[in-house]
């Protein structure tokens, strides 16, 4: 898992090999991350997708039975921003800062936001706090974005489908891909959500409107066989849906509702999942 400041990012690893009388070693070349017990694999090797500041240490804390690790990395941030430069002792390393989406994207404030940890990496992926915040009931689950004021429809893209979950919203870069928890002591045939009775909206937050909700047709529809098994939840509150760009496996129903999320100015992107009806063997 990994969180990040203005200045900093902090990754946090568990070692399977590591033990008390063992040294972790870290480190940087050609901007990959090498991390791992000595004299032993890797549990990281991969490229970073931000700059760090050269003239700044590279910050280690691990556990006393060298099973966990805390590795502290300095970013590249503009020169007269004064951020960015190393940690004093006093100073604190893990006050996360939310996600910058509702300002209009990251990467605005001189470059100082990462997207992701490494390259290749969805946007957020094992991040805390996550890029959404999730609500859940029995029935369902809600993911809700915070977005710029200025986010419309077209601008969304939703893409649910049986293993994995994407979303894409055009004018503050936003590209997550999700694929659902599995529990591995749950029948294979299970299927983890609904596509044709999940939906999503677009929120005027301070008076819950939003524009005419558009139904998507059954033929937009396409539900695909898996294997896949998930046990999922969320928000019980009914739910009016804006259908904006939406492939594979989406369909919508329209309801009227009350905002799932509430805050000042902007917009809000809920994505309501379903989960199939519990059965007799559930």
């Amino acid at each position: 898992m990994w969180t990040q400041t203005e200045s900093h990012v902090l990754l946090a690893c568990y070692l399977p090999n590591g033990r008390h009388d063992r040294e972790v070693q870290v480190e940087m070349r050609g901007g990959v991350l090498r991390l791992g017990v000595a004299d032993g694999l890797p549990v990281v090797h991969r490229a970073l997708s931000g700059a760090l500041n050269p003239a700044a240490p590279i910050e280690v804390h691990r556990t006393s039975d060298g099973l966990f690790v805390l590795v502290v990395l300095t970013k590249v941030v503009q020169p007269d921003s004064g951020v960015g430069r190393p940690l004093k002792a006093d100073e604190p390393r893990v006050n996360s800062t939310a996600w910058p989406w509702r300002g209009g994207g990251c990467g605005g404030d001189g470059g100082t936001w990462w997207r992701q940890i490494f390259t290749g990496d969805s946007d957020g992926a094992r991040s805390l706090p996550p890029p959404y915040s999730v609500t859940q009931s029995p029935d369902e689950v809600v993911l809700d974005f915070a977005l710029p004021w200025w986010i419309q429809k077209e601008d969304v893209t939703v893409e649910v489908g049986l293993r994995k979950l994407v979303v894409m919203v055009r004018g503050v870069g936003l590209h997550i891909e999700r694929h659902y928890w599995c529990n591995s002591s749950e029948p294979d045939a299970r299927q983890p959500v609904v596509p044709e009775f999940s939906s999503w909206c677009l929120w005027n937050e301070g008076d819950g409107r939003v524009s005419k909700p558009v139904a998507i047709p059954p033929a937009n529809a396409r539900v695909v066989k898996s294997s896949v098994s998930m046990r999922v939840a969320t928000s019980n509150h009914d739910r009016s849906v804006v259908a904006g760009t939406v492939s594979r496996t989406m369909a919508v129903a329209a309801t009227d509702c009350s905002p799932p999320c509430r805050r000042h100015g902007g917009r809000c992107l809920s994505i309501v999942l379903v989960r199939p009806e519990v059965t007799e063997e559930d």
